[in-house]
Formats: structure tokens, C-alpha cells, sequence
């Protein structure tokens, strides 16, 4: 990436300065310089999933280039990244993200919840992966579908993978498959919602 010029009252005039900052514009100058990375002051928990009577929440979010949401054909070095927290309750639980194209994730970047698909389409850019929910009664929360809402990125830079992490904010809701030791599963929709920093790992 070229060195972006400083301006100079004693060695060019105005109109070259505009010249030089313009041709800096045009190959890329300052990019990296735009993308601030950390998490700024998101907690580390909660996501809140809610519904039917029920509240699950999750924490320590965790963002790693596993490629687990592959592209077809993703520009070569671009891995994808798999976001995911823990059930902050007893019992084992996690709700999963998949960013298929981190290389055109930035910070303040806006994106609709998207179903996980397979083949993964070369225009996705945040596949939800499971929503799951663990109960002392021993029912069990999993994914169904009917996605809606958004996700909000904050601080992302790097591909997501930057040490200094980033922040997600949902504004969701999901449908999910209530499973229990007895009787047969029903369906409850829920909400997806809450601010937490993630780390790279």
C-alpha cells in the first residue's frame, strides 16, 4: 500500500497537494488506517435469546477462521470465520455465526440474518448456524429457520481476526425446535438481541 503524502505550504502549491491526495485516494491510501479495531466498550455478555416463556443467554463470543462457511470460489487468502458463544446457564448450549466473506465485513457494516446454506452462496455474508438452548427439565432448543433481523459489526478489522477483537449487536428473532425427554417437539419463536465483544482465537 503506497505511503498516503502530507500537504505542503512551502514545498508545492494547493492544486499539486490536490493532485497527490487524489492519486493516493485511488490506489487504496489510508484504508488501513480507517479501520479501528476493538470491541470500544461492549460487555462480554449478554446475547439474549427469548421465547415462550423461556430466556437463554450467552457469552464469551469467540470469532476463528475455521473456514466452516467456505465459498465456492472466495479470492485466494480469504478464510471464513466462525463467531459462536457459550449458554451462560447450566448445561451445554451455543449459538453459532458463520461469516463466509470477512474480507468485505468493516466496521459499522449492517447485515440481514441469513439461513445456513449449502453450497454457500458467494453472496452471503453472515449465516446463522444453530441457536441452541439447554433446560434443567432437559428440553433442548435447536435452529428451525424463519430468520429475521439484523446484525451490526463494530470494530472489525482484519477479517475479524485483528487481537484487539470487535463488537456484534443483534436485533433478531429465529424460529427453534423445543425438544424434551417426552412428548413431541414444538416449534417456539424467539428473539435474538444484545451488544458483546468478541475475541479472536
Amino acid at each position: 500500500m503506497p505511503r498516503c503524502p502530507s500537504r505542503s505550504s512551502t514545498e508545492r502549491g494547493l492544486a499539486a497537494a490536490a493532485l497527490a491526495l487524489a492519486a493516493a485516494a485511488s490506489a487504496g491510501c489510508g484504508d488501513d488506517d480507517a479501520c479501528t479495531p476493538g470491541s470500544g466498550d461492549a460487555p462480554d455478555a449478554p446475547i439474549t435469546v427469548a421465547g415462550g416463556g423461556d430466556t437463554r443467554t450467552f457469552g464469551g463470543f469467540v470469532a476463528a477462521a475455521n473456514n466452516d462457511c467456505r465459498t465456492a470460489s472466495p479470492p485466494d487468502g480469504v478464510v471464513s470465520v466462525t463467531v459462536f458463544g457459550g449458554q451462560l446457564e447450566p448445561g451445554s448450549a451455543f449459538l453459532t455465526l458463520c461469516l463466509p466473506r470477512p474480507d468485505l465485513i468493516g466496521p459499522g457494516a449492517t447485515f440481514d440474518l441469513e439461513d445456513d446454506v449449502q453450497p454457500v452462496p458467494d453472496d452471503a455474508r453472515v449465516q446463522v448456524i444453530d441457536v441452541q438452548g439447554a433446560f434443567d427439565d432437559g428440553c433442548t432448543w435447536s435452529l428451525a429457520g424463519a430468520l429475521t433481523g439484523s446484525i451490526t459489526f463494530d470494530g472489525f478489522c482484519g477479517d475479524g481476526l485483528d487481537p484487539a477483537g470487535f463488537a456484534i449487536t443483534l436485533d433478531g428473532g429465529a424460529t427453534v425446535d423445543r425438544t424434551c425427554p417426552t412428548g413431541p417437539a414444538t416449534q417456539v419463536d424467539v428473539t435474538l438481541t444484545g451488544r458483546v465483544a468478541v475475541a479472536p482465537q
